[in-house]
């Protein structure tokens, strides 16, 4: 693309990490001149040599280096904030970004208790922004299998049963982040689960006894959850950052027809095994694709018009699901999310 046209790309500034500074820099390989760099940051990690992680990600895009966000935001303020970790930076930040006019591509969650969730949607409507501004990346209900299901609850009926799956590495998303991505999806179809029963299988023996009073963000390993709805219907969450393999898919059991989505492909049949949609593309997708692939896709839609953000009570609900999962992992007995949404609210 000629210097022109790139100089007209929408800009970016980048937050990371040692641990994301790789896929990050997958991801802006796949956007290309699509998107433009101008600033680069992270926090400074003891034994982390020079020309790794954040710096080498720096060096790479032609970036001074720079770990305090907060002046990054100030010095120069970007359309987008691409934002990979939490690390050393704080909800105040990311308030500063949304109130200057940029849209937060979080691979992070921003927030992990409710309280800070309802701080920052005050302080988003307040400043007139709205949440639409701070988007979860890569979303599943904003992958390409995810979209290309057209209104399957039609034909599917009521939900009985759900199994949400999201396996990678740490690189790709951590365990929460995979997690709130889930519940996400998980209560599009169906009501808040009563009581969610959720065991931690730690990364490494040592790390045990720290993941039973870890916070949501120190969670590593694999996690299974199980949530019990109040019309007997039920789900069942696999969530690993620690995988052989990288995959997100859903299932979906209903009273007439049966859903079966992944990060691509999805597949409709009745009850009776009579298909009735799919969609079965020739490949797959990397993490780094399918950040690539909602991205672009935003902006393509940046007309003036944001997606509209999901209501502050459908997100308080999804953290209050993580909460609960991580309460039942300290407590090992069911725990009631909608008690913890209450106290959010």
């Amino acid at each position: 693309m000629a210097a022109d046209q790139t100089s007209l790309s929408p800009e970016v500034t980048v937050w990371a990490d040692a641990r994301s500074a790789a896929g990050v820099m997958a991801v802006l390989d796949r956007m290309g001149s699509a998107v433009r760099p101008i600033g680069v940051g992270g926090p400074r990690e003891p034994g982390v040599a020079s020309d790794a992680g954040v710096d080498r990600l720096a060096a790479t895009l032609d970036c001074a280096r720079n770990d305090d966000l907060r002046k990054l935001l100030v010095d120069r303020p970007a359309a987008f904030l691409l934002l990979a970790t939490m690390r050393d930076a704080s909800v105040a930040d990311v308030q500063s970004a949304v109130r200057q006019g940029m849209i937060v591509l979080a691979l992070e969650p921003v927030v992990e208790e409710l309280a800070e969730l309802k701080t920052l949607n005050r302080a988003d409507r307040s400043a007139g922004a709205g949440v639409g501004r701070i988007l979860p990346v890569p979303a599943f209900d904003s992958s390409p299998g995810y979209l290309s299901a057209a209104e399957p609850g039609d034909a599917m009926g009521e939900a009985r049963t759900l199994h949400y799956e999201s396996l990678g590495t740490s690189a790709e998303g951590s365990l929460y982040a995979r997690l709130l991505d889930g519940w996400r999806t998980v209560l599009a179809f169906s009501s808040m689960p009563v009581t969610i029963d959720a065991s931690l299988a730690a990364a490494d023996d040592e790390l045990v006894g720290r993941a039973r009073t870890a916070s949501l963000r120190d969670m590593g390993g694999a996690l299974t959850a199980h949530g019990r709805m109040d019309d007997g219907s039920s789900a069942l969450l696999h969530i690993a950052d620690r995988s052989a393999e990288t995959r997100r898919a859903l299932h979906v059991l209903g009273r007439e027809g049966q859903l079966r989505v992944d990060d691509v492909s999805y597949s409709l049949r009745q009850i009776t095994g009579e298909l009735l949609d799919e969609a079965r593309p020739e490949s797959g997708a990397t993490f780094a694709d399918l950040v690539a692939w909602q991205w672009r896709r935003l902006i393509d839609r940046l007309d003036g018009v944001l997606p509209d953000p999901p209501s502050p009570g459908y997100e308080n609900n999804a953290l209050a699901c993580c909460l609960a999962c991580l309460l039942s992992i300290r407590t090992g007995q069911p725990e009631s999310p909608a008690k913890l949404a209450e106290i959010g609210r």
